[in-house]
C-alpha cells in the first residue's frame, strides 16, 4: 500500500491522500492503468501522482468553472460530476451537469474496461451515488480499488454500515481507513471521552472476491 497525493496542513496532518494497493495481483501497471477521479476543487495531487506513476487519469468537477481541457498528458478533466443518473442541476446561476458511472464509462469508450482506481471525494453525494451503484452493482465490479472520502457527520453512521456491508456483499475488502484530523470536523463522544472522532473519514477498498479482470 502506497498513499497517493496529498498535501501537508499546518497542523501538520496530510490531506487529500489516497490508499493504493500496488500488490501484484492487482496489475496497477504504468502505461496501462486507468483511474477515475471525481471531485477535485484545488487539490489535484492525486490525479498528477497517479499520472507520474504512468495511469491515464480522468478527472471530473462541474464546480470548478473549468472547461473540458487536458491538464498533461496524462489527465484529462471533464466539466462533468458523478451522479445518481444523467441530469443538469441549477447551483445559484450555474448549471451542472451530472452523469451516472456508467453513463461517464460509455462516453469515454471503457463500457467493457477494468477502472484500476476509482477516487470519489464530492462532499456527501456518496451517498446516494452508491445507493444508485447498488442497485446495478455490473460497473461497480468493474472496479478494482475504491478510494472514498465519506461523510458520516454525526448521525448518518447507521446509513453508511449498510453501504459497507453492501460493498462486502459484492466481494470489496476495506485495506485503509482513517480520519480527517482537521481541527474543526473532529469531536468527543460520550461513551469513549478518550477517542477523537470526525465528520469525515478517508476510506479504501479492493476488490478481493469477484474478480473479472
Amino acid at each position: 500500500m502506497r498513499y497517493m497525493g496529498g498535501h501537508r496542513r499546518d497542523s501538520g496532518d496530510n490531506d487529500g491522500e489516497k490508499a493504493v494497493c500496488f500488490a501484484p495481483s492487482y496489475n496497477i501497471t504504468p502505461g496501462s492503468c486507468l483511474v477515475y477521479s471525481f471531485g477535485i476543487s484545488t487539490d489535484w495531487s492525486f490525479d498528477d501522482a497517479m499520472a507520474g506513476y504512468g495511469c491515464q487519469v480522468y478527472s471530473f468537477d462541474p464546480t470548478i468553472k473549468l472547461p473540458d481541457h487536458n491538464r498533461s498528458d496524462g489527465v484529462r478533466f471533464f466539466n462533468i460530476g458523478i451522479g445518481v443518473d444523467n441530469q443538469t442541476l441549477i447551483a445559484g446561476a450555474e448549471e451542472r451537469q451530472f452523469m451516472s458511472l456508467g453513463s461517464i464509462m460509455d462516453m469515454l469508450g471503457h463500457t467493457n474496461k477494468t477502472i484500476d482506481y476509482v477516487k470519489l471525494d464530492i462532499e456527501s453525494g456518496e451517498i446516494s451515488v452508491f445507493q444508485a451503484l447498488m442497485d446495478n452493482p455490473q460497473r461497480l465490479l468493474q472496479i478494482k480499488q475504491l478510494g472514498i472520502e465519506i461523510h458520516p457527520m454525526k448521525t448518518y453512521h447507521e446509513l453508511f454500515y449498510n453501504l459497507f456491508v453492501s460493498l462486502e456483499y459484492l466481494g470489496f475488502t476495506t485495506f485503509d481507513a482513517h480520519l480527517v484530523s482537521v481541527k474543526g470536523l473532529l469531536y468527543k463522544h460520550p461513551e469513549f471521552p478518550g477517542r477523537n472522532f470526525s465528520t469525515c473519514y478517508e476510506m479504501a477498498w479492493a476488490q478481493v472476491e469477484n474478480v473479472y479482470w
